[in-house]
C-alpha cells in the first residue's frame, strides 16, 4: 500500500519537474508546442514549399527540384562562385550568419507563380537575427519578399494588402505551366550573404544616401533570371545576372540594373542551369 501510495506521488513529482527542466532547457515537448503554436498565429507569412519541391546541399553547388505529374519537373542547379563561403551555410550555433536563398516562377508580366525554395531564417519568420542583427526578410531578399506579398497577403512592413493579397483564386503552382502550353514564365533566384560590405555600400554613412546598408547587410542582394520559352524544344537555360535588390535605402521591390558598384556580390554565383522536363505532346 505505501509502495502505491508512493508512486501515485511520484509521478505528478517527476512530471512536473521534467515539465520545469524542459522549459528551462527546450528539451520536448516544449519547442514543439512553441512552434505550433507560432505557425498558427503566423501562417499568412510562413512559407512552406510543395511536397514535390525538394532540396540538396552539397560543398559548392545546391539544388533545388520540383517535380510535377506525368514526369514532368524543373531542376535548378546553382555552382556557388569563389566569393560564397560553403561553411557559412552551415554556421556554428546562435551564429546567424547563414546566406539567404530565394528561388521562385513569376508570369511573363512579373506575378508570382510558386516559390520552390527559400532559407530557413527567411521562409519561417518576417524577422531574425542575421550577422548578430536583428533584420526583416525584406532587408535581405527585398525582391522575393515583395512578390511574396501576393502569396501571404501581407506588405514586408507588416501591413495587410487588402488590394491585391492572397487572393483565394490563385493556385500558386507551376504544374499548368510545366503540363499545358503555357505563355512562357520567368524563373528567378536572389541570394545575400552578410557582411560583405564595399566602399560604396556600407554602414558608415548617412541612412539616405544611395549606399547605405544596415551593419552587416554589406552589399545588396544579386538577381539572376531566365525566361521559359516553350516552344523551344531545348532542356536546359542558363540563368543570367540581372541586377540587385537594392540599398538599405532603396528596397522597393523592383531590381536595380545598376550593378557598377557591386565587387564581391558579383562573385557568389558561378552559374546557374536548368532543366526542364516535360511529358511528351500527344
Amino acid at each position: 500500500m505505501i509502495s502505491q501510495r508512493l508512486r501515485l506521488l511520484l509521478w505528478p513529482v517527476t512530471t512536473c519537474a521534467y515539465l520545469l527542466i524542459a522549459c528551462v532547457l527546450s528539451w520536448w515537448p516544449v519547442p514543439q508546442l512553441l512552434s505550433v503554436g507560432y505557425e498558427i498565429k503566423n501562417r499568412s507569412i510562413i512559407f512552406r514549399p510543395e511536397s514535390s519541391s525538394v532540396s540538396r546541399k552539397l560543398d559548392r553547388s545546391t539544388q533545388i527540384k520540383r517535380a510535377a505529374p506525368e514526369e514532368a519537373s524543373l531542376l535548378i542547379d546553382i555552382d556557388w562562385g569563389p566569393e560564397f563561403d560553403p561553411v557559412a551555410a552551415f554556421p556554428t550555433p546562435f551564429a546567424g550568419t547563414r546566406p539567404q536563398i530565394a528561388v521562385w516562377a513569376e508570369t511573363s508580366v512579373g506575378s508570382l507563380i510558386e516559390t520552390f525554395f527559400v532559407s530557413e531564417e527567411s521562409a519561417f519568420s518576417e524577422s531574425f537575427e542575421w550577422a548578430g542583427n536583428e533584420r526583416r526578410r525584406v532587408d535581405i531578399l527585398p525582391i522575393w519578399r515583395h512578390q511574396f506579398t501576393l502569396a501571404s497577403g501581407v506588405e514586408p512592413d507588416g501591413d495587410i494588402d487588402t488590394y491585391s493579397g492572397a487572393t483565394p483564386e490563385h493556385s500558386f503552382s507551376i504544374e499548368n505551366y510545366l503540363l499545358e502550353d503555357p505563355e512562357g514564365f520567368y524563373l528567378s533566384v536572389e541570394v545575400n550573404v552578410p557582411n560583405d560590405a564595399n566602399e560604396h555600400y556600407h554602414s558608415e554613412q548617412p541612412e539616405d544616401s544611395e549606399g547605405y546598408t544596415l551593419p552587416g547587410v554589406g552589399q545588396p542582394s544579386v538577381y539572376y533570371s531566365a525566361y521559359i520559352d516553350p516552344s523551344q524544344e531545348q532542356k536546359y537555360f542558363l540563368m543570367e545576372y540581372v541586377g540587385h535588390g537594392g540599398s538599405s535605402s532603396q528596397q522597393s521591390g523592383d531590381i536595380y540594373y545598376d550593378s557598377s558598384q557591386i565587387t564581391s556580390a558579383r562573385q557568389l554565383i558561378e552559374k546557374i542551369l536548368v532543366r526542364v522536363e516535360r511529358p511528351e505532346q500527344r
